[in-house]
This record gives C-alpha cells, structure tokens and sequence, in this order.
C-alpha cells in the first residue's frame, strides 16, 4: 500500500510507518520481489515500483457493480492465497448465492491439466466464483467456454480490445494468450452442483517476466490495449456479465452462446491439429455445438469432440 502510489519511498520512512527496522524493511521488499512486485532500489531515495499500483478492493468493485451486487452473497479480496479455485472448492459453507473471490497473488495458481498459472504478485487478476447450479454435472457441458465469453465481452467492454476465443477455454488478443479460464465442479450426478469457476487475466506483466518464464506466446492488457486497467472495474464487469449469462446457461444450456462464441473462434475455418491423450487428429475447425463440442471436419465429414484434455494447435502460422 505504501508503494502504490509508484513514488519513492525511503527504507526509513517505511520502518517508520510500520513500526519495523530497516533491516526488516528490506526482508519484506525481498519477500515481496520474489511475490512478483517489480520493486526498483533507488540509491538514495529508497524504493519504488515502476508505474502506480492499484490493488484490488472489495468496496470498490461492490459499488462498479451496482445493483448486480446482489446476485453475490460474498466477495473477498485477499492479499495471497494458494489458488482461489482451491478455497471456493474447499469451502464446505452451504451456497445458496454465489461467492466470489480474488487475490493480488497466488502460489499454487493452476491452467488446464493441472499446469502452473504464473501467477505474479498484482500484475493480474485472478478471480474464482462459486456458483450453485441446479443441473446435475453432465448438464454443464459448454460452461467453461460461457465463462470464457462471459471475460472476452467484459475485456472489450473496459478496454477497448477485440478478445478472441481459442477452444474450450483460453483468451487470446491477436495471435498471444490473454488469459484462460478453469471450472472445477463438485456435487451429485443428479445435481444440483457447485461450480468454481477460476479466470486468470494478464493485466501488467513485470518487465522480467520473458517468454521464456511461459511456455507459449503472450500478452497483457498493457501491451496490448496501452491502458493501465483498473483491475477493480475490470472484476466488476465480468461479474456482472456472469450474473447475466450463467442463469441463462443454467435454464437454456450452451444453445444460446453459439453464435456469440463463434464470432470470437480464432480458429474458425483453420486447419488445426488435435492431441487427445496418445493420438492425434487433423482437420478443419467448425466452431462448436450446441454442446459446446469443437466441431472438426476430416475429409468432408465432422465429428463433435468433447474431451476436455484436447488441445489444440493450428498446423500453420
């Protein structure tokens, strides 16, 4: 808090404050660089981040969500956590409305099969809601790309940008990964179900972070948009857009978003190949199903595939 302002502040003057030595000054800058904070020592000056920092708070995004507010019966913002998917799915609470919660940092943050999440300290938002659905679980086919939209139309909403989907659940601008959403769902086969639904969000990446630290090509919002966003506005929206499309998902299934997804489908018409487990497949993408299925079509006939560890590259540039 101290250092969000982005202006220099001296080892003295912040042991002042805190009540701590100056030796225990630089023990919390180490802890909070290897956190991911990019903080800069000035010879004589003290310390400083690179640009202003705006941390998360939960009275803000409450009042940018207005009256959608409502809709959630709690919303936390932690300092760290492990993974905030992790505490939403080991919350034993009974949930009646859902919950949502953030963290400036998380050290065990997860992608897709279980990969790491690079997760540094402020310069994203991760964001997991709890949400009850009174399907049973095979019902939820199609959720996680709802959520993926859900992000895409609130990114473009706050930053101006053209957010495009890459099947079943990354978020690309142009040709480098954004940003991924994770569902991870818990109750009975007859329903009703809790689903956790996780969104990682490159906002203002450290300017250490290199493609070398990620093993694919990225981007932030920063680089991207050149807007330093308000990750608080940012949470609002896409709360406020999950507040709109998950009752509608949870009643009409993933029929309705069809057309909306494929619009963003950065591999629509593309030939692309397919991983499931050991085997492979190549062909032409052709969008998704009702299901949420990625159609591909293999010398003139489609089949749906469904297999959520499918992954997908384009066979050419």
């Amino acid at each position: 808090e101290i250092l969000a302002d982005g202006e220099p502040h001296s080892g003295e003057d912040i042991g002042s404050r805190l009540g701590v030595s100056r030796a225990a000054v630089w023990k919390l800058v180490d802890q909070a660089r290897r956190a991911g904070l990019d903080i800069r020592a000035l010879p004589g000056a003290g310390y400083r981040l690179p640009a202003p920092l705006t941390l998360l708070d939960a009275g803000r995004i409450s009042e940018a969500l207005g009256t959608d507010v409502h809709h959630y019966r709690r919303l936390e913002v932690r300092l760290a956590t492990g993974s905030t998917n992790q505490d939403l799915l080991q919350d034993s609470a009974p949930l009646d409305h859902p919950v949502a919660l953030l963290a400036e940092h998380q050290s065990a943050g997860r992608g897709r099969r279980g990969r790491h999440w690079l997760s540094p300290m402020g310069a994203s938002l991760y964001l997991s809601v709890a949400w009850p659905l009174g399907v049973p679980v095979a019902g939820l086919s199609g959720l996680s790309l709802v959520a993926g939209l859900a992000v895409a139309e609130a990114v473009d909403q706050i930053c101006d940008l053209q957010v495009g989907l890459k099947w079943p659940n990354d978020l690309y601008v142009g040709r480098r990964k954004i940003g991924g959403i994770l569902v991870e769902v818990s109750g009975s086969p007859e329903g009703p179900c809790k689903a956790v639904i996780g969104s990682g969000l490159n906002c203002r990446f450290p300017e250490g972070v290199e493609d070398t630290d990620i093993d694919q090509p990225w981007t932030d919002l920063y680089r991207a948009s050149g807007i330093a966003v308000d990750r608080n506005q940012l949470a609002a929206a896409i709360l406020a857009q999950y507040a709109r499309d998950l009752p509608v998902f949870e009643r009409d299934g993933f029929t309705p978003f069809v057309e909306r997804w494929n619009r963003r489908d950065i591999l629509l018409d593309q030939p692309v190949i397919l991983q499931l487990g050991q085997e492979s497949a190549t062909g032409i993408a052709r969008g998704v199903s009702e299901l949420g299925a990625l159609v591909l079509e293999e010398n003139g006939r489609r089949r749906s595939i469904a297999g959520g560890d499918v992954s997908l590259r384009p066979d050419r540039p």
